[in-house]
């Protein structure tokens, strides 16, 4: 009889340890599987000390905190600027690495411009009929005979607004309409603007825009004149300025306060939500996020998660996808599928898909739909045992590393999806988890400050990997162990232990040795080992001439 360890893969939970197909384990703990072989995961590592940290962000290197649950995206115009939204809160732009803040929501004038003509034009003078000596001739009541009336001036009604420009070049909405003035050509008109910009606000240009009828009876307003922010007065000349483009912030709504959730999308979109309700800033205009573009959802939504040009909307009841590539032509579809999310912070964008804890366990969600991944792992008490709406998670290497609870004690968990998914349990205790996109590292707080999860260069820890249990259906000797791998420290505090039918048998503590069993049969068999080695093979047989088969 001969029993051959050669594949090594992570927990199934649910099952029973007799069920568990060939190289499943009872137990994983701080194990990688990535190379085929049993692995130690590394120490994780202090990245930034610090104390109260509920959430932060990684931006190139610099380690921003927070004392609340925050979403930060980078910007889609330039690099320096990344945009901040928490629960409560007004939504934030920071400028790195200075760290500068304003809000986000750019200022708007409130008061229309007053206008009044400057200079008003002459009209037209009429034509005389003359006599040979160049005099008026006159009729019979001793007027002068007029060949050509005086014509009026051409006449044209304008309406003004301005808005406030920053330093960013963000253009505000529009301020109110002013009073519809009668211009004549060649009168020139004065615009005293009675708003002014707040104090410390980025804004430091303004810009008017006078309006334009078209023959089918549009209005649009065109571009004039731009003008310091101090500014307080503009005399109009439609000789000189000449009409430009078309006012672009019409409908360049500042975002509402207490927006949620921000998330970076294609195109320069970003999304964000309130309650029910979810947002799209206008492309490469993160200040502006104009209501036209607004959808709503049946529930209250959680969280959001992009990939392609879709947007997973995540809610308290059914899920959604908006698909489109600009927010205009945005498309929201629920999915026919009860997966409530239970944990904003269990969101995790995986690439084409992203996943989040529900009240049955570990959902994807992509534009093909949803579903439950992890229900072939834990049974549905298991998982809420779990304490799902507590999870926190992210990225790493190809898997989900979530916290959870056993019992009374905080955990951190591996969801590998390798010819899986296979549950790994670590050693590692973290609140919040972040995944840095740039480095593919993840990040998580603690009571220290910021951890590195298994750092590279980190030393390497113990793990723990306890095989299937083997129900040989008679009872059977096993004489010889042999362990093969190597050492990855110089302490490895390596040992095999050999249990059978559910009691300690043997431990060995050498590798690449076989190691006598001592003599007994047993029913049912298992192995563990543990230490911070690298294991490529394990076998078990009657004798060493079996083991090397």
């Amino acid at each position: 009889m001969r029993l051959a360890f050669q594949t090594f893969k992570g927990e199934i939970p649910r099952l029973n340890p007799r069920l568990l197909p060939e190289g499943a384990a009872q137990t994983a703990i701080n194990c990688e599987f990535a190379s085929g072989s049993l692995e130690p995961l590394r120490a994780d590592v202090v990245a930034n000390a610090g104390t109260g940290i509920v959430d932060f962000y990684n931006h190139n290197g610099t380690f921003l905190t927070f004392s609340k649950r925050t979403s930060v995206a980078p910007g889609p115009v330039a690099t320096d600027r990344i945009y901040i939204m928490a629960n409560g809160e007004a939504p934030k732009m920071r400028i790195m690495p200075a760290g500068t803040e304003y809000p986000l929501a750019l200022p708007t004038p409130t008061a229309p411009a007053t206008v009044s003509i400057e200079v008003a034009a002459t009209p037209n003078e009429p034509t005389y009929q003359t006599d040979q000596l160049g005099g008026p001739v006159l009729d019979a009541n001793g007027n002068p005979i007029v060949l050509v009336e005086a014509s009026p001036l051409p006449l044209d009604t304008m309406v003004f607004v301005y808005t406030w420009v920053s330093i960013f070049d963000e253009e505000s909405l529009p301020s109110p309409v002013s009073y519809p003035i009668d211009v004549t050509e060649g009168s020139t008109i004065r615009l005293a603007f009675p708003d002014s910009a707040p104090v410390a606000s980025r804004v430091n240009r303004k810009r008017v825009y006078r309006s334009i009828t078209s023959a089918t009876g549009t209005t649009d307003y065109f571009f004039i004149k731009e003008l310091n922010a101090a500014s307080g007065a503009y005399v109009y000349d439609p000789a000189v300025d000449l009409p430009q483009e078309v006012l672009p912030s019409t409908f360049y709504d500042p975002p509402v306060s207490g927006l949620e959730g921000l998330t970076a999308m294609n195109n320069g979109m970003m999304a964000a939500f309130k309650g029910k309700d979810l947002y799209f800033c206008e492309p490469y205009q993160p200040h502006a996020w104009p209501s036209a573009y607004s959808l709503k959802t049946d529930f209250p939504i959680v969280g959001l998660a992009a990939f392609g040009n879709a947007l997973a909307v995540l809610t308290t009841g059914q899920p959604h996808i908006c698909n489109g590539t600009a927010p205009e032509n945005m498309i929201m579809d629920r999915l026919e599928i009860n997966a409530p999310c239970v944990s904003a912070a269990s969101i995790v964008d995986m690439g084409y898909s992203a996943l989040y804890a529900t009240n049955d366990g570990i959902a994807s969600i992509s534009t093909g739909g949803a579903e439950i991944v992890t229900r072939n792992l834990f049974t549905r008490e298991q998982w809420r045992a779990m304490a799902a709406a507590n999870v926190s998670a992210g990225h790493y290497d190809g898997a989900y590393v979530f916290t959870y609870t056993d019992g009374e004690n905080a955990r951190t968990g591996m969801l590998q999806f390798s010819e899986g998914p296979f549950f790994v349990t670590t050693d590692t205790v973290a609140s919040v988890l972040r995944h840095d996109l740039t480095s593919g590292d993840l990040y998580y707080a603690t009571a220290a400050g910021i951890m590195e999860f298994d750092l590279a260069s980190g030393a390497y820890r113990a793990l723990t990997w306890r095989s299937k249990l083997y129900d040989v259906l008679s009872y059977t000797p096993f004489a010889v162990l042999l362990v093969e791998g190597e050492a990855l420290d110089e302490t490895p505090a390596f040992s095999a232990k050999v249990y059978r039918d559910g009691a300690l048998f043997h431990t060995i503590t050498a590798l690449n040795s076989p190691e006598r069993l001592p003599a007994g049969l047993g029913r049912t068999w298992e192995l563990e080992i543990t230490g911070k080695v690298r294991v490529t093979r394990a076998v078990m047989a009657g004798s060493v001439e079996e083991i090397m088969e």
